[in-house]
């Protein structure tokens, strides 16, 4: 913590990338770090190789995205990226022998960078930039709140997933005592839905598939469930927990078609089953309860591979 600190008091040119597909705590804890090094008068640029979801449009720096100031850089971090293959196009500036920085709580991270800031017992990569802050001895203001407090929560499910420790909720208690409208922010991320998403979620539900004596629950989204609207990989979010929250899933998985081969997966667990060893087995990974991966493929072969997984991996 102390070195990572240090790197960015001492240089002055910083590139900042969260992964494709960014959340909640990828966004936050990006956001909040950029905000933070302004406050150092340090150039920063902060980069995502993806669409930023409109979800948070709530947060008064998100327009701060994919503005490209810099053409060299001092350091290259990434944020919440468990592998280089999350980082996208951006992934070029990192491996062991350059100037960069990985900062993560993902327990499949590789340690990919020149130097690594991996928090495993974490529940989120904003509650290890809580920290940076920290040790950088800067003040929070209201926006750096409203980003941490996105990321804590939206990593620990709303403080309802087993990753919530006492550490957890004294770092949101800090940050809501700054002007974070906790009421709006819950609504925005957790109940507030679109129709597309409404008309979408109506067709994955109804063709729901049931595996393993009903313990593994498969929801697919199809790109002709989109016919007539406005196609947004961001209207599968959440999806995956009708399946695991489902009384007798053990695991859940929710399946997005987002071209005519290519499937981005989410999984779900619940204890003691471990997802990201799921994941892992199509290149992928994550959390144990909550993980993903992309599998290309007919879509009847992609259903078969995630079977075979489950059933090598697993007593169901």
């Amino acid at each position: 913590m102390k070195k990572i600190a240090s790197l960015f008091a001492k240089n002055n040119n910083f590139l900042l990338c969260c992964h494709i597909r960014p959340d909640g705590d990828a966004i936050g804890s990006s956001l909040a770090l950029y905000l933070s090094l302004k406050k150092l008068n340090k150039n920063v640029d902060i980069m995502c190789d993806d669409e930023i979801p409109d979800t948070f449009s709530y947060l008064n720096s998100i327009d701060n995205f994919n503005k490209k100031t810099l053409n060299d850089y001092d350091y290259a971090v990434s944020l919440d990226c468990s592998d280089l293959l999350r980082i996208g196009k951006y992934s070029k500036y990192f491996d062991k022998n350059k100037n960069c920085i990985n900062i993560d709580h993902h327990r499949t991270n590789d340690n990919y960078a020149k130097y690594n800031l991996v928090k495993c017992d974490f529940a989120s990569t904003s509650e290890i930039v809580f920290d940076v802050i920290k040790e950088l001895n800067l003040n929070f203001d209201d926006e750096i709140a409203n980003c941490l407090y996105t990321g804590i929560s939206t990593d620990t499910g709303n403080f309802s997933h087993s990753n919530t420790t006492s550490e957890t909720l004294y770092k949101a208690s800090v940050l809501a005592k700054y002007k974070v409208n906790i009421n709006k922010l819950n609504f925005i991320l957790y109940k507030n839905m679109s129709k597309e998403k409404l008309i979408v979620l109506g067709k994955t539900l109804n063709n729901a598939k049931f595996y393993f004596n009903d313990s593994v629950c498969i929801l697919t989204i199809k790109k002709e469930y989109f016919e007539g609207l406005q196609f947004s990989e961001s209207v599968s979010t959440g999806i995956v927990d009708y399946a695991v929250n489902l009384e007798t899933s053990k695991i859940g998985v929710c399946i997005l078609q987002a071209n005519q081969n290519t499937f981005k997966i989410s999984f779900r667990s619940k204890e003691p089953y471990d997802s990201s060893k799921l994941a892992q087995l199509f290149g992928g990974g994550g959390h144990k309860l909550a993980s993903g991966c992309v599998i290309c493929g007919y879509y009847e072969d992609v259903i078969d591979k995630i079977l075979k997984g489950i059933s090598d991996l697993f007593s169901l």
